[in-house]
């Protein structure tokens, strides 16, 4: 994300979703950083938003993954995907 906001000229930002219960949830928004002049304002204001994003992190460790690892993720068979209600979470331990 880092370098896509930089090679855009995006502003950076974190978010996180938390899951309220049901099918109820709430996004967080870290503070937006415009789009940085130089590589040291870039470093932080990548540094302050994975602040914001660790101190979620570290309020509930087991309910964390990367989305950006979901394809190595093994594929569950059809039938069990099937068979699962709707709204069903399923973790990994």
């Amino acid at each position: 994300a880092l370098r896509m906001a930089a090679g855009t000229g995006c502003a950076l930002g974190g978010v996180i979703c938390r899951h309220l219960g049901g099918r109820r949830h709430a996004l967080e928004l870290s503070p937006l950083h415009p789009p940085a002049a130089d590589e040291a304002a870039l470093e932080a204001d990548h540094a302050v938003v994975f602040a914001f994003l660790e101190q979620h992190i570290r309020q509930a460790l087991g309910h964390w993954w990367g989305m950006h690892l979901l394809p190595h993720y093994p594929l569950a068979p059809a039938e069990a995907a099937a068979a699962m209600p709707a709204g069903t979470v399923v973790e990994h331990r």
